[in-house]
């Protein structure tokens, strides 16, 4: 996923969901702190539901490699 739009609006849905909850993860919303527009949501990820299983998708990813790594290193 090198695209930079398409990692800019990764980012700022992660950065809303931690800050603020699902509730405020709105299209609007992480367009604007992604600085595109409303259309690159959907055009990236086919719709915001998409967009936020990607963002789950990497935060899993990430625990996992965590508990690997502690596990290893036990």
């Amino acid at each position: 996923m090198a695209n930079p739009t398409k990692l800019s609006i990764l980012h700022a849905a992660t950065a809303i969901l931690e800050e603020s909850g699902p509730a405020a993860a709105t299209t609007r919303a992480i367009a604007e702190q992604a600085g595109v527009n409303v259309a690159a949501i959907n055009y990236y990820f086919g719709s915001k539901e998409n967009l936020i299983c990607k963002v789950l998708d990497e935060i899993i990813t990430e625990l996992k490699r965590k508990i690997a790594e502690a596990i290893n290193n036990y």
